[in-house]
Order: structure tokens, then C-alpha cells, then sequence
């Protein structure tokens, strides 16, 4: 399980949502999982936990956060402003069943997703 999310790591994305916040408000559906907000500080503090664990493990990947995503996290960290939150999401489980689940952080600006760094999807 940790070689799959090791695999993740290295081609996961980011994903800007089309349009700007007032034409589009990309949501999540009420069946999703989403976490309550999370600070910069906690998602790298795990970040590096993870990082860690593959190391020891003997996975190749970049020494930075998120491994080879990291710059699509340093992405969605750039865009974060004060009022914003970051949460942890995944898909629900008939979306997973049916090859469309998908799971990571987004970010959250007047309610709506405006950016996601996707670390697994189905």
C-alpha cells in the first residue's frame, strides 16, 4: 500500500478549476469525504512523515515534500490568501467503484474548490 502511495506521489497533479470564483463555484457532493481545514503547517508536517516513511522504505523519490508533486503543491500553497482553507477530500465510494474516485486537498476561497492537488484518482 505504501508503494501505491509512493507511485501517487510522484504522478499526482494539480487542478485548476476553469473559470474564475463568480462564474464558477466548483463544490463537493454531499456523499464526498472532506476533512475540516487544515494549516499549511499540518499538511507538511505529515508531508514529511510521509517522505520519511518511503525513504526508509527505499523508495526512489525526490527529498522535497509531496516527492515528485512537489511543485504542484508549491502551486496550490502560492495561491492559498488570508480567508482561504485547504482540505482533505476524497471522492465517495461509488465514484472509487466505478473508476472516477479521486482524492487529495483543495483549495477553498469563498466556498468554492478553486484549486486540487489530486494524490490518488481511480
Amino acid at each position: 500500500m505504501k508503494t501505491l502511495a509512493a507511485l501517487i506521489m510522484m504522478i499526482g497533479c494539480t487542478v485548476s478549476i476553469a473559470g474564475t470564483v463568480s462564474e464558477r463555484c466548483d463544490t463537493f457532493s454531499l456523499t464526498d469525504e472532506v476533512s475540516s481545514p487544515l494549516t499549511i503547517e499540518e499538511i507538511e508536517k505529515q508531508a514529511a512523515a510521509d517522505l520519511l516513511s518511503w525513504q526508509q522504505q527505499g523508495l526512489n523519490t525526490p527529498n522535497v515534500l509531496f516527492g515528485y508533486m512537489n511543485s504542484h503543491w508549491l502551486t496550490l500553497k502560492s495561491m492559498f490568501r488570508p480567508g482561504d482553507e485547504i482540505v482533505k477530500y476524497s471522492t465517495d465510494k461509488l465514484s472509487w467503484q466505478s473508476r472516477r474516485g479521486q482524492r487529495g486537498f483543495a483549495l477553498i476561497r469563498s466556498g468554492c474548490v478553486i484549486n486540487r492537488l489530486v494524490t490518488a484518482q481511480s
